[in-house]
C-alpha cells in the first residue's frame, strides 16, 4: 500500500513538471545572450553582424535560423525581441518603449492582415475551381468533360 502523504507530493511534482515550459534551443540562448545589451533601437544589433558573432558568417540559412530563434524566444518564452522595421537592414534589439512595441505589434498585424488576404483569395479560387469541376463532371455530354485548370478557363 502506498502512503498517501507520498502519492500527493508525487502528484504535485508531477503536476509542478508538466506545467514548466521547456528550455530554449541552445541557438535561441545564444541569440538571447547576444541580444541582451541591445535594449532600444538606438541600441539595435544587424543581423549580418548578429550571425558573425554566432557562426562566423552570414548567409540565407543563417538568416533563417536567427529568424527562428528569435521567433521561439517570442512565442514561447516571452521576451520582447523586435525588428527594426524602418530599415532593410533587419536590425534587433530589444524593445524598451511603448513606441517600440506598437510599432512591433501593428508591423505584425499588418503582415497577418496581408497573410490573411492571400488566404482568402486562394480559398474562393479554391472554391470556383472545385465547384466548376464538379459541375462539368455531371455533364451528360461527355465530350465537353474536361478539367478545369487554372490555364483554361481564365
Amino acid at each position: 500500500m502506498t502512503n498517501p502523504i507520498y502519492s500527493q507530493i508525487k502528484a504535485k511534482r508531477d503536476q509542478d513538471k508538466a506545467e514548466e515550459r521547456p528550455m530554449p534551443s541552445k541557438l535561441a540562448m545564444n541569440v538571447k545572450v547576444r541580444l541582451q545589451n541591445h535594449v532600444g533601437r538606438a541600441n539595435k544589433i544587424l543581423v549580418p553582424e548578429l550571425s558573425q558573432q554566432l557562426w562566423g558568417t552570414f548567409n540565407k540559412t543563417t538568416q533563417r535560423q536567427i529568424r527562428e530563434a528569435v521567433s521561439e524566444l517570442v512565442c514561447n518564452f516571452d521576451e520582447a525581441i523586435v525588428s527594426d522595421y524602418e530599415s532593410n537592414e533587419g536590425g534587433l534589439f530589444y524593445a524598451a518603449t511603448e513606441e517600440e512595441f506598437e510599432e512591433a505589434i501593428n508591423n505584425l498585424r499588418s503582415r497577418r492582415d496581408v497573410l490573411n488576404l492571400r488566404i482568402d483569395s486562394l480559398y474562393r479560387k479554391k472554391t470556383e475551381i472545385l465547384h466548376l469541376n464538379k459541375k462539368f463532371a455531371q455533364s451528360k455530354d461527355q465530350d465537353s468533360l474536361f478539367q478545369m485548370t487554372p490555364g483554361n478557363f481564365i
